[in-house]
C-alpha cells in the first residue's frame, strides 16, 4: 500500500505528522517505507495510528531470531523460529515466536500474540 500526503490528510493524520511525513518523502512511498522510518525514532504512537488506518498487510516477515534496540513495526505478520526482543513492536497482523518476545515497551498486534516461551512487555 502506497502513501501520500493527500492518504494521510484523508485519514485524518495530525498536522505534526503530515509535516514530519514531508520532510522525509517526496510524494508516493511505500507504508512499510515509512514504518521503518517511524520504527528508527520510535513513533509507536504514529506506527499503531498508520497500521490500523492502513490495515494489515498479507506480507510474512520469516526470520530465525528477530533482534533490535530499537522499535520494529511491520504492517504484516512476524514469525520467529526463535525469539523477538526489540524496544516496541507493532505488527498489522499476527505475532508468533519459538521464543520469548520480549519488548521494553509496548506490543500492538492486529492478531494474536503466540510465544513459545515468555511474552514481556
Amino acid at each position: 500500500m502506497n502513501i501520500t500526503k493527500k492518504w494521510l490528510e484523508d485519514k485524518g493524520a495530525c498536522v505534526d505528522g503530515i509535516e514530519w511525513f514531508e520532510e522525509h518523502f517526496k510524494e508516493e512511498v511505500d507504508c512499510q517505507d515509512v514504518l521503518d522510518k517511524l520504527a528508527e525514532i520510535n513513533k509507536t504512537g504514529w506506527a499503531q495510528w498508520l497500521v490500523k488506518k492502513a490495515g494489515k498487510s498479507e506480507k510474512v516477515m520469516v526470520c530465525e531470531d528477530l533482534s533490535s534496540d530499537k522499535s520494529i513495526f511491520f504492517l504484516g505478520s512476524i514469525r520467529a523460529e526463535g525469539s523477538i526482543s526489540c524496544f516496541n513492536l507493532v505488527a498489522g497482523g499476527d505475532v508468533m515466536a519459538g521464543g520469548d518476545v520480549d519488548a521494553g515497551g509496548d506490543v500492538m498486534a492486529g492478531g494474536y500474540v503466540d510465544a513459545g516461551g515468555d511474552a514481556v512487555s
